[in-house]
């Protein structure tokens, strides 16, 4: 007789029990050929039937035939003495039939997820032509990482065989058989639709879908009831959960879900909602505190605020309306050396700045206009001194002599811009202060000029030889008795004599 823990099962190394069942007992063990661990599933049951042992290498077979990441792997398949034994993949985790008996706390999605993938790894198995038929949370392992795995499948049968029977045994469990396995018929994919539906109804609630207190009332509420509506449990979920829900447990085949591929892109396509739903309600409470934050901080500032810096503020708003940047960011700037933390004054500052700029630009940009258009086209206004006309002169004296010297006067040209673009307001008034000092500093040297002419040019001394002639000019002199008295004015040279040095 074999005992409970042998030290070699085959090639493998004995490690631990993992568990009994009626059948056999798994044990952990070590492949020292690959070193890696495996689990070891031995069939233990003395005198157990061909079936049973036809049932225990179709697993083998059944596994074999199945690479999926959601199916647990078989590597070897042997007998030690008169029991056989499969080496299986090792796998960590746990059984979700005990996470709904503790009720652990669950996120939904994660539930769908779980299901989904449960449904993947059957839709591996239907495409080889494999249905499972003992779908329950006992043969579904949920790993560390959160990958699930589908196991046992000892009573799995290929859809082309023909349908097991063995007196008093029903093969499967029966809180999750389907409708179509109570009744004896045969069996496709969808009888294992029906079985997920029952795990995702108990997973969802705790609950298993067809609760009865006798085995009769089971079978009876599998074939004929519809299970309890999930807000009757008290269970929020979405109404597309309920509609999967409804079409994997239909009693007839036929409305079923038709392949548990759908089922799978049903739960996917779901869980896909439900996390943007959720993405974007944690997205817009994260906002919603943001904003609830930032007004608690400003009206917090606000009250803090010291009445300094309240009127450096707006005293520096009414100089920026004015546009006289410097100035309101000198008050800006006061105001956060009094307060480092003001957000309001950062961002008056920064405005200031903006505009400073923008005037330094505009400037630059004038500079550049204006030379480019010396440069490029200079024009010239021409002031022609001549064309000025001189007042009379007094009263008895000729001066047409000083219009035709004024008009010798050469031209004096002054080079001025045909046009300017509009100039900033400095700029401007400096430019026209410019011309209005030319201009009068012209008028001025004019005037000068004009007065110099006027003075009559120094007589030469007389001499023997060229006296110059003189003209007679009576001029009446004063007596008592108002007698006139002509006298010879000498020493103003005539009209013909005026000379110019």
């Amino acid at each position: 007789m074999m005992p409970e823990k042998p030290e070699r099962i085959g090639k493998y190394v004995v490690l631990d029990i993992l568990g009994k069942g009626g059948m056999g007992i798994v044990y952990k063990a070590r492949d020292p050929v690959l070193n890696r661990t495996v689990a070891i599933k031995m069939m233990v049951t003395a005198g157990a039937d061909d079936e049973l042992r036809t049932r225990f290498y179709r697993e083998a077979q059944s596994l074999g035939t199945l690479r999926h990441k959601n199916i647990m792997t078989i590597y070897d398949l042997g007998q030690e003495g008169e029991n056989p034994y499969m080496a299986m993949e090792f796998l960590t985790g746990v059984d979700l039939d005990k996470t709904i008996k503790a009720k652990q706390p669950m996120d939904l999605t994660k539930k769908i997820d779980i299901i989904r993938q449960v449904c993947d790894g059957l839709e591996c198995a239907h495409k080889a032509g494999i249905i499972h038929r003992d779908i329950k949370p006992a043969n579904i392992r949920v790993l560390d990482d959160s990958t699930v795995k589908i196991m046992d499948f000892g009573i799995a049968r290929m859809s082309s065989s023909a349908t097991m029977t063995r007196s008093g045994l029903i093969m499967g469990t029966v809180h999750y058989m389907s409708p179509e396995q109570i009744k004896g018929m045969k069996v496709d994919g969808r009888s294992d639709i029906f079985s997920v539906g029952a795990v995702l109804y108990e997973l969802l609630t705790y609950v298993k879908p067809f609760h009865a207190e006798t085995m009769t009332s089971v079978l009876y509420k599998i074939v004929n009831d519809r299970p309890p509506a999930l807000q009757t449990l008290g269970i929020s979920s979405p109404p597309e959960l309920e509609k999967i829900l409804d079409k994997a447990l239909a009693k007839d085949v036929s409305t079923r879900y038709s392949e548990i591929g759908k089922m799978a892109r049903d739960l996917r396509e779901l869980n896909e909602r439900l996390k943007r739903a959720r993405q974007d309600e944690a997205v817009a409470q994260q906002i919603d505190g943001l904003l609830a934050e930032g007004e608690q901080r400003m009206q917090g500032r606000e009250e803090a605020e010291p009445p300094a810096v309240t009127q450096l503020l707006a005293e520096g708003r009414e100089l920026f309306a004015g546009q006289f940047y410097e100035d309101a960011l000198e008050r800006f700037r006061d105001a956060l050396a009094l307060d480092p933390g003001n957000v309001e004054a950062v961002s008056l500052i920064e405005g200031c700045e903006e505009r400073e700029e923008d005037e330094r630009r505009k400037i630059r940009s004038f500079i550049e206009s204006r030379r480019h258009e010396v440069d490029t086209g200079p024009q010239y206004v021409e002031f022609d001194q001549a064309a000025q006309v001189p007042p009379p002169p007094p009263m008895g004296i000729d001066r047409s002599h000083e219009a035709t010297a004024i008009r010798g006067i050469p031209t004096v040209k002054v080079k001025t811009k045909a046009s300017a673009p509009a100039v900033p307001p400095v700029f401007s008034i400096a430019i026209k202060a410019l011309a209005a000092a030319l201009a009068i500093a012209i008028v001025v040297l004019l005037l000068l000029l004009f007065d110099w002419l006027r003075q009559p040019a120094p007589a030469p001394a007389p001499g023997p030889a060229d006296q110059p002639p003189t003209s007679s000019m009576r001029v009446p002199a004063a007596g008592d008795g108002g007698d006139r008295v002509d006298q010879d004015v000498p020493g103003i040279p005539m009209r013909g004599d005026a000379r110019l040095c």
